[in-house]
């Protein structure tokens, strides 16, 4: 219990809430957002423009006819799996794009995308935060973490990025929040997850 307040997953959430208020509090708003019409559309139209965008590196990558015939690129199913996968999740949960595929294109491909780099490290930082940091703060010793130089090098890293995610969630809210205030009753919102939450029980929601 401890590991989990050391990186802040309590009273958060609700994989690890352990509030119960809170949880139920979450709970709620988490279940209206993804039960909503709007949202359920919303996923849909995603994920038929994230595969078509998936296609694209696909066929850049794999179909055309010198690289079949030489058979220089092999498919990384799994691979382009989660890649895709985390697209998806990023930009339903907060309506923005976190290029996690045209990154991993660029990293395969001569051709090169022009995305945002920076959109691309608070994925790196949230895959950190849960390959390794719940991993590492669930099994390993705090003992263990702080005192032998190695771990505690990997600990410092963790705690690096999980600092680097709420501030940039932080600024992402504010941000939306923004948003949201200069966007004029009759033009329509994102259905995101988190334009959902922060219009809730507001006028804005009775115009969406």
């Amino acid at each position: 219990m401890r590991r989990n307040r050391e990186i802040g997953s309590l009273r958060k959430g609700l994989a690890f809430n352990n509030d119960y208020k809170s949880w139920m509090f979450n709970n709620h708003f988490f279940n209206q957002a993804i039960l909503s019409p709007k949202f359920t559309n919303e996923a849909i139209d995603q994920t038929n423009k994230l595969f078509n965008e998936l296609e694209s590196y696909w066929s850049k990558l794999f179909l055309k006819k010198e690289i079949i015939k030489e058979h220089k690129n092999k498919l990384n199913y799994s691979e382009w799996s989660y890649h895709y996968t985390n697209d998806i999740i990023i930009k339903l949960l907060t309506g923005k794009r976190s290029y996690s595929m045209a990154a991993y294109f660029d990293a395969l491909s001569d051709e090169k995308t022009d995305y945002p780099k920076d959109s691309v490290k608070l994925f790196l930082a949230f895959r950190k935060l849960v390959t390794v940091g719940y991993a590492l703060f669930a099994v390993v010793p705090s003992f263990i973490r702080y005192n032998f130089p190695f771990v505690r090098k990997i600990t410092d890293e963790v705690l690096q990025d999980l600092d680097y995610i709420n501030q940039t969630l932080d600024a992402m809210i504010k941000s939306r929040r923004q948003e949201i205030e200069h966007t004029p009753l009759n033009e329509p919102l994102s259905h995101d997850m988190l334009t959902s939450m922060i219009i809730k029980n507001t006028i804005r929601e009775i115009f969406d």
